[in-house]
């Protein structure tokens, strides 16, 4: 357990550093309406396009040694919104078709990439103008627009693929997770951690993969919005049985005050903090809370590996506060991962260890057998019987058959002891 902890602490400096957020500079913006409109400056995160046209103008200054070096660049844009794109006054591409009403505008894809003709490219500073909307969102997004850059045309993105990496790993973990416990729990529908484990697993695993589609699939972007409200739901299922688990283990009496505490919060989260992301992030910063309160009795109570469960909870959580993207998009399934590794592991011990009991309840079942029968059956006690029965018959046999019944009723009340659970006296 300590070597996974260790093993844990080490993954996630690798995991943080793969991670680089571009939406937090500044970029200029009007309404797409009105021409004479002023540009005004904004930062990228706080530009909107929903339910409207606006024109969007960005300014790069590329590096002389990429210029010298002659690569390919384009443009890559990460948002849900459709777009028309000029470079330094010149038409390269777009996303779908902006319209200035539903009707008029045909969706684009939610990540997209242009590229840009090198002879447009110039020393200094480049003029990036785009031209968009965004009328087909099923709702609001608290920030709409993730990403505008400009790098190496089809180069891919090495931090991405390391995070592939990670997914795939959790993911498999999950997966394996669901089906043993699965197993377990079909083989013994008693078993109700087997079941609260299967069930945790398989919406972990949901939302992982919610959250990870959008590498694997290029979608027009009206679906952005149900598969973020997706991420919501299993985000609340999979905290709610986080919590329904540990509450059961370590504390069995608080099981459904402490369940009843992680609803309110987690609908508490789903109603009032705005922006999908945020509710995300609430609802898994919640469900570790209360886990982690869940966790302190079986910890007074001294259950074998609540301290450590605890520790990783805490973890959990450092890592939700010191960096909250990171935390939605990777580090909380790599998280729950490791909680389930002890979770599974804490499970396996307690079925081989009510295996071992059921197995040496039987062995004494059997010993007890055995013993009744030598104590009951045995050659002097047949010897002297059986001698006895002969005088009797020769001598008087009415005395000798009722002998020989009750012989029987002997023999079969002892059969019947043998196959009983409990004998009554």
């Amino acid at each position: 357990m300590r070597g996974l902890f260790i093993a844990w602490l080490l993954l996630v400096p690798v995991v943080v550093g793969a991670q680089t957020h571009f939406n937090d500079f500044q970029v200029e913006t009007r309404a797409g309406s009105d021409p004479a409109d002023q540009w005004r400056s904004i930062p990228l995160w706080r530009v909107d396009p929903q339910q409207q046209l606006i024109w969007v103008r960005v300014r790069f200054d590329l590096p002389q040694t990429l210029l010298r070096q002659g690569t390919p660049l384009g443009l890559y844009v990460f948002a849900p919104v459709s777009y028309e794109a000029w470079w330094n006054g010149t038409f390269i591409g777009r996303n779908g078709t902006p319209g200035n009403s539903r009707e008029a505008e045909v969706p684009g894809r939610l990540e997209s990439r242009v590229f840009i003709p090198a002879p447009l490219v110039r020393s200094g500073s480049n003029v990036l103008l785009l031209r968009m909307s965004s009328f087909h969102m099923a709702g609001r997004l608290h920030v709409p627009i993730q990403a505008i850059e400009v790098r190496e045309f089809g180069a891919p993105r090495i931090e991405s693929n390391r995070q592939h990496v990670f997914r795939l790993m959790a993911g498999g973990a999950l997966l394996l997770g669901a089906v043993y416990f699965g197993a377990l729990f079909v083989s013994n529908r008693r078993d109700v951690s087997s079941l609260l484990l299967t069930l945790l697993s398989l919406s972990v695993l949901a939302q992982l993969l919610a959250e990870s589609i959008r590498f694997l699939v290029n979608y027009l972007y009206p679906f952005h919005v149900v598969r973020l409200r997706l991420i919501v739901a299993f985000a609340g299922s999979s905290a709610l049985l986080l919590v329904a688990y540990l509450a059961h283990r370590h504390a069995r009496a608080w099981w459904p005050a402490l369940l009843g505490i992680a609803t309110t919060l987690v609908a508490l989260c789903m109603a009032f903090i705005p922006g999908y992301d945020a509710k995300t992030y609430a609802i898994m910063l919640a469900g570790l809370l209360v886990s982690g309160v869940s966790v302190v009795p079986g910890l007074r109570a001294k259950i074998p590996g609540a301290r450590l469960m605890l520790a990783l909870i805490a973890g959990s959580l450092a890592l939700g506060v010191i960096d909250p993207y990171v935390f939605l998009d990777l580090t909380y399934y790599l998280a729950i991962v490791m909680l389930l590794f002890v979770l599974f592991a804490w499970q396996v011990v307690d079925l081989r260890r009510a295996q071992r009991v059921q197995a040496e309840a039987t062995l004494r079942a059997t010993r007890l057998e055995l013993e009744l029968l030598r104590q009951q059956i045995q050659p002097h006690f047949l010897m002297n019987t059986l001698t006895a029965l002969c005088e009797w018959v020769e001598s008087d046999p009415a005395v000798g058959v009722k002998m020989i019944e009750a012989l029987g009723e002997e023999l079969r009340a002892m059969a019947a002891m043998r196959e009983a659970s409990t004998v009554p006296l």
